[in-house]
């Protein structure tokens, strides 16, 4: 793209460890708009149960140099991992604002198949049957994905969530950086139609 001298956009999804300082400053320079890691979670023990492969300190250097180089940060979180606790899920909130990342995802974790949360769901009797080839032998378009946590409900989850994105969007800090970056009436209106929604949703 550079050496093309390509006047194109882009966005792209990385893991956090595959990132470093030379890559992020040649995509900037590539005209790369987004970047966004799967951070997942804030907790130690969790990000060591997920093999993510990755520490603390490494997603707090690699959020960081996306920073230095301005280009807009997305973070997705994953909530309600087998075994992981509220205080975890604290942990993981709390990790989110400290990073401050232009926008924060956080997820309800599903047991999906063919991943190992959802053999060991099998093998643990957590799950019942397999849920995946019910669904492939008899497809329902109403379908309710089962989630990985074995100790909250799917709404209680969902409150947890609802609660995380209100605490990350309306923080005092964010808010004001947020106006400082709009540039027009259109955008004011798109943000502030963002933030009822999200408001609406609990």
């Amino acid at each position: 793209i550079i050496s093309r001298k390509l006047d194109i956009e882009f966005y792209i999804r990385s893991r956090v460890d595959t990132l470093n300082e030379e890559i992020i400053g040649k995509l900037k320079e590539a005209g790369c708009k987004r970047i966004q890691l799967g951070v997942e979670s804030g907790s130690p023990r969790i990000l060591k149960l997920m093999n993510k492969g990755i520490i603390i300190d490494q997603i707090k250097y690699t959020a960081g140099l996306v920073k230095k180089y301005n280009i807009p940060l997305y973070a997705d979180f994953m909530l309600g991992y087998p075994t992981e606790t509220k205080e975890e899920i604290e942990q993981s909130i709390r990790f989110a604002i400290d990073i401050d990342p232009d926008y924060a995802q956080f997820g309800v974790t599903m047991l999906f198949p063919k991943t190992k949360i959802y053999e060991n769901a099998l093998k643990s009797g957590f799950l019942k049957e397999d849920f995946w080839r019910k669904v492939t032998l008899h497809p329902d378009p109403d379908i309710t994905y089962p989630i990985a946590s074995e100790r909250y409900s799917k709404e209680e989850l969902e409150k947890m969530q609802y609660k995380a994105h209100l605490r990350f969007y309306f923080r005092p800090a964010f808010l004001i950086k947020k106006l400082y970056k709009i540039k027009n009436l259109k955008e004011l209106k798109r943000q502030a139609q963002a933030g009822l929604k999200l408001l609406l949703k609990g």
